[in-house]
């Protein structure tokens, strides 16, 4: 493993040069649509995005909306005065995520324009959510029957199928129709898996640092693997997977490491927590330690927030992440400064 790490090192001024060569970012606050506390979870290459407010409580005080260069717009739920929950956002401005169904359960939703679009469920399933879609539309994410039974599914071309070897979430997908996504056996005995798999091929689980965890978050267009695995030290490592094996991106002294996304020009985004359990929000590359994006922030309109996750990153360097400023959590978007 050490030449993989050793090859990647002189790589790693190139992935900071794809996303964050500036000596700063420009910091736009999105809001929580009153909430007082909000996810980013979303970002395409125009710089918009999708997120999810909530003040706590029962699912249907969930708001899912998008941000860009309009401001934030809620996104529309298949029956009026229900929840939404916004997961991923293609470059056609195409929106995916969930929202309560006339049957009482949670339904994949596709949003064109902010209409939204019921794309169903497993057969013998109870709910369904869509987390990524690519620009062909293809969509993924899982369909559930109560925690124990819960399989990744596939939605394209007005079709749906199941994908990932048995109980899965399916969490990201690339234009080449790669799949990725994780897996909990069921009963668990502490294991959490995770796997890659290409367009009309099989499923295969991807390695781990050590121990029996490991989660994936993301793919690009070349098929590396943002995520994060168990290391000889007991604590999570963010970690980015080329060509199915791991590297280890490194921690930030607590519990857990991961990295959450990544573009097609070397950039890696994610998050750490400390040792006291507080959270930063990072920018990753192999060979090189974590930078804390907090230290990166324009001070100006970065004044009195607290970058906890950065969540995506487009190949403009743009980066979609979750702040707190004034006691509540916002969705922001970071623009590198020239």
């Amino acid at each position: 493993m050490r030449h993989w790490i050793t090859g990647w090192a002189g790589c790693a001024a190139l992935a900071l040069a794809g996303s964050a060569s500036a000596t700063s970012y420009q910091l736009t606050d999105f809001g929580n649509q009153g909430s007082g506390v909000a996810t980013a979870n979303g970002l395409n290459a125009a710089g918009d995005g999708v997120a999810t407010a909530s003040p706590g409580g029962p699912l249907t005080v969930y708001q899912g909306f998008r941000t860009g260069a309009g401001g934030a717009r809620a996104l529309q739920p298949l029956l009026a005065g229900q929840y939404t929950r916004a997961f991923g956002l293609n470059d056609l401005g195409w929106a995916v995520g969930d929202t309560r169904h006339a049957d009482g359960w949670a339904r994949a939703v596709l949003w064109k324009k902010n209409k939204p679009l019921d794309l169903g469920k497993l057969p013998g399933m109870w709910n369904s959510v869509a987390l990524a879609v690519n620009r062909q539309g293809d969509v993924v994410g899982y369909s559930d029957h109560g925690a124990r039974y819960v399989f990744g599914t596939l939605w394209s071309g007005g079709t749906m199928r199941q994908v990932g070897p048995g109980q899965t979430t399916a969490n990201g997908i690339n234009d080449a129709g790669e799949v990725i996504g994780n897996q909990r056996p069921y009963p668990s005995n502490g294991t959490l898996n995770c796997w890659h798999q290409p367009a009309g091929g099989n499923a295969s689980y991807l390695p781990k640092l050590a121990g029996n965890l490991c989660s994936v978050a993301a793919i690009n267009q070349a098929g590396e693997i943002a995520g994060g695995s168990m290391a000889p030290d007991g604590r999570w490592h963010a970690v980015l997977y080329r060509a199915g094996l791991p590297i280890d991106l490194g921690s930030l002294g607590g519990t857990m490491t991961m990295a959450t996304g990544l573009n097609d020009r070397g950039g890696i985004v994610g998050y750490g927590l400390l040792p006291d359990g507080s959270s930063r929000a990072l920018l990753l590359a192999p060979g090189t330690n974590p930078v804390d994006l907090n230290t990166l922030l324009d001070p100006v309109s970065g004044a009195g927030y607290q970058l906890l996750q950065a969540v995506r990153i487009n190949d403009n360097g743009q980066i979609a992440a979750t702040a707190s400023k004034d006691g509540t959590t916002r969705a922001v978007l970071l623009t590198p400064l020239p």
